[in-house]
């Protein structure tokens, strides 16, 4: 479905896993996490608005969803427990916080999935997309999870719940 149809469905929680197709670290970040999703975020609602809490481009931040109506993305339900109430509270507590994207996890993560080991590190300062999805998420009640994890490793934690294609 595209993005029209899907927004009413996409609730507070939801993970979006964007299936990216453009960037310089795109081919690299497929290859390396055996994945088609390069990036995640927590799709919440604001003021009759759907929006993305994300660590991208240097920090994390919040963007209209609509800026990815024309890409692929995956929906997925937020992690079972997880009220919307404690939600919009954890993503308003991440989002209030300046936090650096940790660039030395693009290499962690992409040898950990190259070589398929499994590691549990609750890592603060090498932060990323899906390192901060999950802090968010146990802000918000969910039991400890590793923070250094690919957008697919996170996704397989959680339940599909539609595709959004342009």
């Amino acid at each position: 479905m595209n993005y029209d149809q899907a927004r009413e469905r996409i609730e507070t929680g939801d993970l979006i896993a964007v299936r990216g197709k453009e960037g310089l670290l795109t081919p690299f970040t497929k290859f390396f996490t055996r994945s088609p999703y390069t990036h995640v975020g927590i799709a919440f609602w604001m003021n009759g608005g759907l929006w993305m809490s994300e660590i991208n481009g240097g920090r994390n931040h919040a963007i209209p969803l609509s800026q990815l109506a024309d890409s692929e993305f995956d929906v997925y339900e937020r992690p079972p427990g997880l009220s919307i109430a404690d939600m919009l509270e954890a993503i308003n507590e991440a989002l209030r916080e300046k936090i650096d994207y940790g660039y030395l996890s693009l290499p962690v993560i992409g040898l950990i999935n190259f070589l398929g080991i499994k590691v549990f590190i609750h890592a603060r300062r090498i932060m990323s997309c899906a390192g901060y999805s999950v802090m968010t998420y146990e802000a918000a009640g969910w039991p400890e999870h590793t923070r250094i994890l690919s957008p697919r490793d996170l996704a397989a934690l959680l339940k599909f719940k539609l595709a959004v294609r342009p």
